[in-house]
């Protein structure tokens, strides 16, 4: 339970942060009707989840409590029941982003990080991303630190695999944070 815990402490500070609300100010204004005004505001957390968990992982530990308590939405999703997950990681991913209004926080642990790596890689429109040592191939990441995504990568300090590949995305996206739980 407490390695829960040290995950999901990180992630609503990162969600939280001064950083977030300031970048959501610094967006361009445009006129809006209230009704796209309110969507346009709502930030949501979208919670994956690694091959031997669930959403209800997510519930379990406290997190979607502790993200509604900061103001933003909170989605977790059963990956193992989709069945276009099941087919196309990256086409889920699209799908699932549309679905939710206004702006996206994505947290990846492990196994879903093979959809939500590629998908922020191309969609780096996304408000936030938290991949925990991803599950992916580091060979088929980009080179430099050309993704412009609010990132903060988390692995374990004796998750091997799992801290490579983290070492790998610190150097593909801009100013990443990086969280190490020992």
């Amino acid at each position: 339970m407490m390695a829960f815990f040290l995950f999901y402490v990180p992630i609503i500070i990162f969600v939280a942060s001064p950083g977030a609300a300031a970048a959501a100010a610094a967006e361009p204004e445009m006129r809006q009707t209230k009704s796209e005004s309110a969507v346009l505001q709502k930030k949501t957390v979208l919670l994956l989840h690694g091959a031997k968990f669930s959403d209800k992982d997510w519930e379990r530990i406290g997190t979607l409590d502790k993200i509604k308590e900061v103001g933003f939405e909170a989605v977790a999703v059963n990956l193992h029941t989709d069945q276009l997950w099941n087919k196309d990681h990256l086409a889920w991913m699209e799908a699932k982003i549309k679905e939710i209004e206004g702006k996206v926080v994505i947290v990846a642990p492990s196994m879903s990080g093979r959809g939500a790596v590629p998908y922020v890689l191309k969609h780096p429109e996304v408000f936030g991303f938290i991949p925990i040592a991803p599950a992916i191939d580091p060979r088929d990441l980009p080179k430099d630190n050309s993704v412009s995504v609010r990132t903060l990568v988390m692995y374990g300090q004796y998750d091997g695999p799992g801290k490579a590949v983290s070492e790998h995305l610190l150097k593909v996206f801009k100013d990443p944070v990086k969280v190490e739980i020992a």
